[in-house]
């Protein structure tokens, strides 16, 4: 079986990012080019996640601008299902979470959780807590998860909303 070494880099400075990311590119082109026929290595999980960077991330062998690259394109290749997301002026590659949790006055436990995509919303965690809540709960939340119509859904099933 024939080989294939990528090398990383770690700790680019940013004025030396962009020549390392041209040469990175350069490189996997190579290697794309070189092994694309190779039926062995042309099957391997390695080859196959450099061949999806290459459609997700280029166009016509260059970088596409950012913008233009999907936010559930490859991330990491050790890692193939995080994905990016830009909330407010923070920028996320991975995952996302929401926790559940019941409490009263001397007592808290979790109750429930979900991890998802980084590109899932926090309205969709809101909608599908709302419908594993019972009926009567008072929901507490911040307001990342308002949306109106899983308020007026949430108010419907009797829930009640309560100050964060």
């Amino acid at each position: 079986m024939k080989a294939i070494i990528m090398i990383p880099y770690y700790r680019a400075r940013d004025k030396d990012l962009n020549t390392k990311i041209k040469r990175v590119l350069k490189d996997g082109l190579k290697l794309y080019f070189l092994y694309r026929k190779d039926k062995e290595i042309s099957k391997t999980e390695e080859f196959k996640l450099l061949a999806r960077m290459l459609k997700e991330q280029t166009r016509k062998h260059r970088i596409k601008p950012s913008k233009e690259i999907a936010p559930d394109s490859l991330q990491n290749p050790t890692d193939p299902d995080a994905t990016y997301r830009k909330k407010g002026k923070k920028k996320h590659i991975g995952y996302t979470a929401n926790i559940i949790e019941k409490f009263d006055d001397k007592n808290r436990m979790i109750e429930g959780y979900d991890l998802q995509k980084n590109t899932y919303s926090d309205q969709k965690f809101a909608k599908d807590t709302i419908k594993r809540l019972g009926k009567g709960a008072t929901v507490l939340t911040d307001g990342a998860y308002f949306f109106r119509r899983y308020r007026q859904e949430s108010q419907s099933q009797r829930h009640k909303d309560g100050p964060y």
